[in-house]
């Protein structure tokens, strides 16, 4: 028997929002449900567009969490979390959370350190996320795609398209279809809408956690990638050579997204369905990422491929490592982090990756990479300080 789950927000206030929002929009029924979205997407977006985003990897939640209730293991971490309240509550910066994140607080057995996580989560995020790394994944294939059809790449910027509310981090919520007609219908899922966005963090982790859990990717087979680094240990291969594999490999995982990507715009741009539905279709455009991910253009089009197929060949190059699972979801960290947020706390061992002569992601994105506890405070003062 499944679980009822525990929500923080209350559930009369739940059906007050419910109530408000279908009268009001049932005056709207000029403003249709997909547009209904994108108004709530671009909202998300707005409300941080002015703020400085600070990424923390899931080691660093995990210290402010312990501060937060009354064990912390050193005095820097109460520091840390003292500057971040401060600069969240004058608006300066705003510590998105993203799938991987979630995912991770999900494997905290337990219980009550898992709910201080979560609302601390939502306090320095303002319940704000990142779409989950296979929405980024399309959104990106997609204006690729685009660009290729089009002939010109779309207008709007992706990081201001990749914004959610927790409850959204899946991209768009499918309804039912109800039995009303057309405009008590949209007036409805519009409302729903407006319900679900009130969902925190917290109250999200519940209800998936209620139903199961989440379905996660697998990363790259641990026994087989520590097979190849000693294999390149022995017959050490040219970083380009493993670069290159890596890229396909990245581009291979997608495949399905890009075919239905393919698909999509096919049905919304006929005149252009030979190219994008012949029997040749996904591999033809699976060459032509490929090729586009050779240029420095091409791989900020598309950095979650690219930071991806970078740090696996890094992790791969490295003789002295040993890779573990808890690897890829510093790697899926990186990929949402480096492209999109505008400072990145993480693993002392992955920013060396991220810094070296090799790679210099951070560079590469403009994105300030910190693991050194003094270096983040003294990069929190320097945003504090900053007029």
């Amino acid at each position: 028997m499944r679980k009822m789950c525990e929500m923080s927000v209350n559930p009369f206030d739940l059906i007050q929002i419910l109530g408000a929002a279908l009268a009001r929009h049932v005056q709207t029924p000029q403003v249709t449900v997909d547009a209904y979205r994108q108004q709530m997407d671009r909202s998300v977006w707005k409300s941080i567009e002015n703020k400085t985003r600070v990424y923390l990897d899931t080691k660093h939640w995990v210290h402010l969490r312990d501060v937060r209730l009354g064990r912390p293991r050193c005095d820097q971490h109460v520091e840390i979390l003292e500057r971040l309240q401060q600069l969240v509550s004058s608006g300066r910066i705003i510590c998105p959370v993203s799938f991987p994140l979630i995912v991770e607080l999900t494997k905290q057995g337990d219980k009550t350190t898992r709910r201080a996580t979560a609302k601390i989560m939502d306090e320095l995020s303002g319940s704000t996320c990142v779409l989950s790394p296979v929405e980024v994944a399309r959104l990106e294939i997609e204006r690729f795609v685009a660009t290729v059809v089009l002939g010109i790449p779309p207008s709007d910027p992706i990081e201001t398209m990749i914004w959610r509310k927790p409850f959204f981090m899946h991209g768009d919520f499918p309804f039912r279809e109800f039995g009303f007609e057309v405009t008590q219908k949209d007036a409805l899922q519009k409302a729903y809408l407006d319900q679900f966005a009130a969902f925190s963090i917290e109250d999200t982790i519940d209800m998936m956690d209620a139903r199961g859990g989440f379905d996660t990717p697998a990363g790259m087979p641990v026994d087989e990638t520590n097979r190849l680094r000693k294999e390149y240990a022995k017959r050490p291969a040219r970083r380009q050579q493993i670069f290159k594999a890596q890229q396909i490999a990245a581009i291979n995982e997608n495949a399905d997204i890009l075919a239905r990507v393919l698909e999509s715009f096919a049905v919304r741009h006929p005149k252009s369905a030979a190219i994008l539905t012949g029997e040749t279709a996904v591999l033809d455009f699976m060459k032509r990422l490929l090729e586009e991910m050779k240029s420095a253009e091409g791989q900020r089009a598309l950095p979650h491929l690219h930071v991806q197929a970078m740090l696996r060949t890094e992790i791969q190059m490295d003789s002295r490592r040993v890779v573990k699972e808890t690897d890829w979801w510093d790697v899926a960290h990186a990929s949402v982090a480096l492209p999109y947020a505008d400072i990145f706390f993480f693993e002392r061992s992955f920013t060396h990756l991220i810094t070296r002569e090799e790679t210099q992601l951070d560079s590469f994105y403009d994105t300030q990479v910190f693991a050194d506890r003094s270096m983040i405070l003294d990069c929190l003062q320097n945003i504090a300080s900053t007029a």
